[in-house]
């Protein structure tokens, strides 16, 4: 398959930030486990499991789509997150993806007790509580005497803006670079970079740059189709306006009329 020039400028100014590059490099356990080690201080954090874009399916309420759970050999859970748009409320957000987490951790019958811990790590590329931090944690304590408590529940902000000349603000330096970055620190992670920016993972990402283009271009031409048959144009002058096929066409005028 040809890669269109287009893809080619698209991969070449993504960043790890980006969610598109993110979540196909944090596939890989190894590179996972290094980001963990460097942002929780941890060197013998040990990475089992990984699963990417997580669907968290509520059938009564708003559905959460994960970027990155993984777990430990301790049995510890690990929501990590990569934001880059400042358009929402950030600790809500984290509250109700530990949440939505948490419902599919514990089973029927089973006591809270038996509830994995869960460590949040949201990565933003800004400066969420604006105190000039690279790294927040988020501790629950008692008001009366200010001893910290436990449930379980972690959460731990990192943002690519502030530098403090720590690891983890070294880390982000590789996070938000759109070009390969050499850093002995960070083996893994600058090594997967390489690889899908530049190695053989370069095809993958001009595929998936381009098949979410297409999928971005048809849900377009399928919202047009909608309002047109919601105007009560009829499915022939509807073909004269979008790239649809006349199956897909009687398909979106049922659901209109269901509506």
């Amino acid at each position: 398959m040809k890669i269109t020039q287009e893809a080619e400028k698209v991969v070449d100014g993504l960043c790890l930030m980006d969610d598109t590059l993110f979540r196909v490099v944090a596939q890989d356990k190894g590179f996972c486990e290094e980001v963990l080690r460097v942002i929780l201080q941890k060197e013998d954090l040990e990475v089992i499991t990984v699963q990417v874009q997580k669907d968290l399916h509520h059938i009564h309420s708003h559905s959460v789509v994960l970027d990155v759970l993984c777990k430990d050999s301790h049995n510890k859970n690990y929501n990590i997150e990569v934001q880059q748009e400042d358009n929402d409320d950030h600790q809500r957000r984290v509250r109700y993806h530990a949440a939505s987490v948490d419902t599919t951790m514990l089973e029927k019958g089973k006591k809270y007790a038996d509830l994995p811990d869960l460590c949040v790590v949201y990565i933003s590329s800004f400066d969420i509580f604006k105190k000039g931090k690279t790294t927040y944690h988020v501790d629950r304590t008692l008001r009366e005497t200010k001893d910290v408590v436990d449930n379980g529940l972690y959460e731990v902000y990192v943002n690519t803006q502030i530098d403090d000349s720590s690891s983890t603000a070294g880390l982000m330096k590789v996070f938000k670079s759109t070009k390969p970055v050499q850093d002995e620190r960070f083996q893994r992670v600058c090594e997967k970079l390489k690889e899908y920016k530049e190695g053989k993972g370069r095809s993958t990402m001009c595929k998936l740059v381009e098949d979410y283009a297409n999928k971005k271009a048809k849900e377009t031409q399928e919202e047009t189709a909608r309002r047109a048959f919601a105007m009560g144009l009829p499915i022939e002058s509807v073909e004269q306006l979008v790239k649809l096929s006349t199956k897909e066409l009687k398909r979106i005028a049922a659901e209109v009329d269901i509506a």
